[in-house]
């Protein structure tokens, strides 16, 4: 796997996140290894360019994923990189 782009001090995991993620049979560290090394997931190409400027100016860095059972997740870095959040996205968006 590649190596990390950044490290976020703590990492939070919604409720919601953690029972989607437990259902598909995955483990959180999973999304968290791929956001923390530059695999940003189901995102354009816009928001795949504003994280690659957010590692080199200290800004949020945003990913998208889906679980394999289709439930789809946040996670995000703000720019202190004081915590990571994992959040499941609710349907409607």
């Amino acid at each position: 796997m590649l190596a990390a782009k950044f490290t976020p001090s703590q990492v939070v995991i919604t409720p919601g996140a953690a029972l989607a993620i437990e259902e598909s049979g995955l483990d959180p560290a999973f999304f968290l290894q791929k956001h923390l090394c530059g695999d940003w997931g189901d995102l354009d190409e816009t928001d795949r360019v504003r994280n690659r400027e957010s590692l080199q100016s200290g800004g949020r860095v945003v990913s998208r994923y889906k679980t394999l059972l289709g439930k789809r997740l946040g996670v995000i870095t703000p720019p202190d990189r004081s915590v990571t959040i994992i959040l499941e996205f609710p349907e409607e968006c």
